[in-house]
């Protein structure tokens, strides 16, 4: 005993303790550092209950205490929300040295949290089910009507959210009355045939490690005894086992299951929800590659991708592909599409060009043959789901369908191995279309970027450039120089971003363009896969319309008409029916344009102009923004858009000249479209009646507690009323109905808490003419963090984590001007549920 806990000591093992306890302990040590209705369920002490740290599982969040400094008497309090929770994992204890278990935790903005306990003082698996309970999405119940002419006891046939549905009419109810549902998302037993006899080669199999299907009925049943792992609703539809691996695909998450060490006794358990999936791919077996392989791409730094071989001959890899189409894309519905412009009977006439031929450029052919195909053999498509667009390279195709991008690329010299690559229309956080140039520059091109985690690898990746050029001409920024470099490690794109190459006549850009601005923006009233309007598809781009465009581009002011650039853009169909131009701005030969749904910048390269790039990020897309004035020397005005887009486009910048743009009615147009999905946040402890602890009033400080002051940038509490007033009146950036909470002053700047934002204002220069206006909307605050004052640290600390940035946003607090109880408080009920 002695020996395990100097282990435990040393080694910061944390061990269970009674949460009733610990919650009362804390409760008297910080009154409102739990919601009043908040209940703590597990709690654990650092080193073996001796050390000074702590960690928390409330029915709300993830809560670590982390006592700091030689006196203990600063302590930082870090909050997770399991809302933001994207994957987590536990690991058992191995055999030997290895005797502590596992906790890891990966969320939205927050950095990786990983927790180690002692072996035998802690119950791993009860921490497992109750992640189960607070994480795992649940599947739908609804209330249906039993038709007539049903008897007690027997099925019946039900339409819900698109799927045919059959139920079983209870023994007890009959015609008339009405009875509660689940909706399934999945089709629960249709992904395996049951078990495959297992192929020749055998030891060629164990050497490759491929994983062999197996019954996911009888390894759900094992899972639900020792160990209970899964949860109470969840189904195992498909499950693979590689020697001593497994990975299960089950109706409510990815679940790996990884057996480490020579005895196996060290196992991970890891489950990663299905919303943070964001992309697939399926590959067949070749001619003499006998495996199948399964990518599943994330937006989870560290699981960015995971990759399986499959046996070809014990696993259908399409029926993996379909799982995947009904778990992320959504079960099969029937709209009503209208297709046009499909080229449906048109017989593809080959590339024709010998340049297009080597650089497999793609064209555009029948949609229609392109749906037929691949509805029958193979069928990598849903039922519902149409192919609205399609076009071939050599032998290379892409496909639009109403739910996704579907890549397919065929390999080797027989063609046998074929990838299906899948990316959601959800998945798409910005797009591009850029013409073909003069002389030897034949291709157009297509740009897509996703909310996929980039890749880092050793060995260099492909060519970025043109990615980069076009971050470069948005005022693009990233963790990379130049040649996609971070930390020594090569960064690559991955499925962060996608180039597709087009044939020069045989693609209208502008179509594309306009079709991805119907499938990648999100419309209010309108189902993601809803028919396309005709007028998408309806009009070729008419003759000479993007020459005219950039004939009237050609002045010299900053600041555009609007109403004149939007019949322009409309004429060159570049912009969608019934979309408006709100306000546009040139530079150079460059324009960005913003209009009710989307950032659009037109950007004019080469030396002729021909060559243009087109690229659309839409306001769903925005994770901040900043608007900043000009100054006294600095002439220029500036915009910074902060987006969830982890390559080329994670920051954009803009330079406008001053006095000819408004820089504040930027800001106000940005909050209108961003801001205007965030629900209001009425401040107040939830669940209480009691009012908020009463604010500290702010005198001037003079002498050394003034100057101190001045050096450390404290920020102290002022009356959120009057920095309200200032806020709609002198400077009128608020929305209307948007509340200013609670509000702090250090010298000129400003740090407000409103009902939708988090709002920093940074005065600039000795002139103060420069202000920066930062707004980060509530709905993309991850966690929050409080670090309290100690005895020679004069100022508490709080920082907000955010989806756009690791370091989030942060703020000094003057220890005696402002009541951190109520600050910690204000935050609570904002960004915790």
């Amino acid at each position: 005993k002695m020996l395990s806990a100097l282990r435990d000591y040393v080694g910061d093992n944390y061990i269970q303790a009674d949460a009733q306890a610990e919650e009362t302990k804390l409760r008297s040590s910080f009154p409102f550092l739990l919601k009043q209705d908040e209940k703590v369920a597990f709690a654990f002490l650092g080193r073996g209950g001796s050390g000074r740290d702590s960690f928390y599982l409330t029915d709300r969040r993830i809560l670590e205490r982390d006592v700091k400094g030689l006196t203990g008497a600063s302590v930082k309090y870090v909050s997770t929300p399991y809302s933001k929770v994207k994957a987590w994992a536990i690991s058992t204890a191995g055999g030997g040295f290895d005797s502590d278990s596992e906790l890891q935790v990966w969320a939205s903005g927050m950095k990786h949290l990983e927790i180690e306990f002692s072996k035998k003082k802690v119950d791993l698996f009860a921490i497992n089910q109750f992640f189960n309970s607070k994480i795992l999405p649940q599947e739908q119940e609804v209330t249906v009507v039993i038709p007539q002419g049903v008897t007690p006891g027997s099925q019946f046939q039900t339409a819900v959210a698109g799927q045919q549905l059959t139920v079983l009419c209870p023994p007890h109810l009959g015609p008339g009355m009405t009875m509660s549902i689940t909706v399934p998302s999945t089709n629960p037993g249709s992904y395996t045939s049951g078990p495959k006899q297992e192929e020749t080669g055998a030891f060629l199999n164990w050497l490759g490690d491929d994983a062999k299907e197996v019954d996911p009925r009888e390894l759900e049943a094992r899972l639900r005894t020792d160990p209970n792992v899964l949860a109470a609703n969840e189904r195992i539809e498909l499950a693979f086992k590689s020697r001593r691996d497994h990975m299960l695909l089950s109706n409510q998450r990815l679940f790996v299951l990884d057996r480490r060490g020579i005895t196996g006794k060290k196992v991970v358990f890891l489950s990663v929800l299905w919303k943070h999936v964001r992309a697939f791919a399926v590959e067949t077996a070749g001619s003499w590659d006998r495996d199948c392989e399964l990518k599943l791409h994330t937006n989870i730094d560290e699981l960015q991708v995971f990759d399986f071989d499959l046996r070809s001959a014990t696993c259908d890899v399409m029926a993996v592909q379909r799982f995947l189409a009904d778990r992320m894309l959504g079960m099969d519905s029937q709209p009503q599409l209208a297709f046009v412009n499909r080229l449906q009977g048109q017989p593809d006439a080959g590339a024709q060009s010998l340049f297009a031929w080597l650089g497999d450029d793609s064209r555009q052919i029948d949609a229609e043959a392109a749906d037929q195909t691949f509805h029958a053999d193979p069928a990598i498509l849903q039922g519902s789901e149409r192919v609205e667009f399609a076009f071939k390279g050599r032998r290379d195709m892409l496909l639009f369908t109403t739910k996704r991008l579907v890549s397919i690329n065929v390999q080797g010299w027989t063609g046998r191995k074929k990838e299906y690559l899948s990316v959601p229309w959800s998945t798409v956080q910005a797009y591009g279309v850029r013409s073909a140039g003069s002389f030897l520059d034949k291709d157009a091109e297509l740009m897509i970027w996703t909310d996929v985690m980039y890749s880092m690898k050793s060995n260099a990746g492909p060519d970025l450039s043109d990615v980069l050029d076009v971050a470069s001409a948005l005022g693009g920024e990233d963790l990379f120089d130049d040649n996609g470099s971070s930390g020594g490690s090569e960064a690559v794109p991955g499925m962060a971003y996608l180039e597709f190459d087009f044939q020069k006549d045989k693609v209208d850009l502008m179509a594309v363009q306009r079709y991805l601005a119907f499938r990648c923006i999100p419309t209010e009233g309108l189902p993601p896969d809803a028919p396309l309007p005709p007028s998408v598809l309806a009009d070729m781009s008419p003759q000479g319309a993007v020459e005219k465009l950039l004939s009237w581009l050609g002045g010299d002011a900053s600041q555009l008409d609007a109403k004149n650039l939007e019949g322009q853009l409309s004429d060159a169909k570049v912009l969608v029916e019934g979309e408006s131009v709100a306000m546009a701005f040139k530079a150079g030969r460059d324009t960005c344009v913003f209009t009710e749904r989307r950032l659009l910048s037109i950007d004019v390269q080469g030396f002729s102009g021909k060559r243009i790039s087109y690229v659309s990020l839409p306001y769903a897309s925005v994770r901040a923004f900043e608007v900043e004035s000009a100054g006294t020397f600095d002439r220029d005005a500036e915009l910074k858009v902060h987006t969830c887009i982890h390559w080329g486009l994670a920051t954009l910048s803009q330079d406008f000249r001053s006095g000819r743009a408004d820089i504040l009615a930027i800001q106000n147009f940005l909050a209108n479209r961003i801001l205007r999905h965030c629900p209001t946040v009425t401040p107040g402890p939830a669940g209480s009646s009691s009012p908020w602890p009463t604010a500290v009033q702010v005198d001037a400080v003079g002498g050394i507690e003034g100057f101190l002051d001045w050096l450390g940038d404290d920020m102290r509490e002022v009356d959120a009323g009057a920095v309200q007033r200032r806020l709609q009146q002198e400077t009128p950036i608020l929305e209307a109905d948007e509340e200013v909470d609670a509000a702090f002053k250090c010298g000129r700047d400003l740090f407000a808490h409103t009902s939708k934002r988090m709002l920093s204002v940074d005065v600039k220069g000795w002139s103060g003419k420069k202000v920066s206006y930062l707004s980060v909307p509530l709905r993309f605050c991850t966690g929050f963090e409080l670090k309290t004052a100690g005895k020679l640290d004069r100022d508490s600390e709080l920082r907000v984590y955010t989806d756009y940035s690791e370091w989030g946003l942060s703020q000094d607090l003057r220890k005696a001007k402002v009541d951190i109880q109520r600050v910690w408080a204000n935050i609570q009920s904002k960004l915790l549920p």
